[in-house]
């Protein structure tokens, strides 16, 4: 008899149509919610995404420039020893000495056993 009666027919599709209602108003709700959230998450990564990046070429160029002053200096020391090796009277000479004397071999152990050996 309950089956027959219109009331309770009624009242079937009006909690079908009241669920499908809320059905739909939490759908939207969770979409208005999760739409702005991803939004923000997205613009979020790309401005890390782009401090990530100046950071890094930040960094590679300090060290770059580092580096560049680095060799530079060791260059300039290299370049004093050389100039002051030139300069220095020992050397001089014992260039001299081999210019004078046509083998090397000779000079060179000539000038060991004076300098080192007494």
């Amino acid at each position: 008899m309950v089956e027959n009666n219109p009331l309770c027919h009624n009242t079937e599709k009006s909690s079908k149509k009241r669920g499908s209602v809320y059905r739909r108003l939490i759908f939207w709700f969770v979409i208005s919610a999760l739409l702005p959230l991803a939004i923000f998450s997205w613009f979020s990564y790309l401005q890390a995404t782009n401090s990530l990046k100046n950071a890094a070429n930040e960094e590679l160029l300090q060290s770059a420039t580092l580096n560049r002053k680095f060799i530079t200096t060791w260059f300039d020391y290299r370049f004093m020893d050389v100039s002051i090796q030139a300069e220095s009277y020992s050397n001089v000479e014992l260039l001299q000495m081999l210019s004078k004397t046509g083998s090397k071999e000779c000079a060179i152990s000539k000038l060991y056993r004076t300098d080192y050996l007494g």
